[in-house]
């Protein structure tokens, strides 16, 4: 049943911290697996605020790529509102990659994802039932944003058995 097991060091053997500081990651796992929710939340904002303004090399890149992609997905904008609209979404990315972490250290800590997490059930689940009512399965593609494998998470709540297919990731090595 998911949910039910203790995933002790998932984190530590499958995931990268972006800073690369596995023992310090390591640590704030541990903490926050050990408070209310709330405030492992409100301390992760703090941090992760703190990370977005003390971390230039990381945040420039990244605001110039949504800038790139503002330009050409909305053309009308003028430099200013450019720059604008990319520094906002780029601290926005930067928040929820923080959230990210922390929904990732939760799942893998000691907490029920029951007493965690809220699914919900939307989309078209129909075709995913028929499919298997065929006895045939069905390949669910995910964009990496955010905690996309939450999504497998739901599936199988629902009873539906469910592979992942993943690569490693190389990521941390160049961060």
């Amino acid at each position: 049943h998911v949910g039910k097991e203790v995933k002790s060091a998932a984190l530590w053997e499958h995931s990268r911290h972006f800073l690369n500081l596995r023992p310090a990651y390591a640590f704030g796992e541990w903490v926050l697996d050990s408070m209310p929710l709330f405030i492992g939340y409100g301390l992760t904002w703090f941090v992760t605020e703190a990370v977005y303004w003390l971390s230039p090399r990381q945040r420039r890149p990244l605001q110039a790529n949504i800038r790139q992609v503002l330009a050409h997905g909305r053309p009308g904008l003028s430099a200013a509102e450019l720059d604008r609209e990319a520094a906002t979404l780029a601290h926005r990315a930067f928040i929820n990659r923080g959230f990210w972490f922390l929904d990732l250290s939760l799942m893998a800590g000691r907490r029920r994802f029951e007493d965690t997490f809220r699914f919900d059930m939307e989309g078209n689940w129909g075709a995913l039932e028929r499919a298997r009512a065929a006895g045939r399965g069905a390949i669910l593609a995910s964009a990496h944003l955010g905690s996309w494998f939450a999504g497998g998470i739901a599936v199988a709540r629902r009873g539906i058995p469910v592979r992942t297919v993943m690569y490693r990731n190389h990521a941390g090595d160049f961060m």
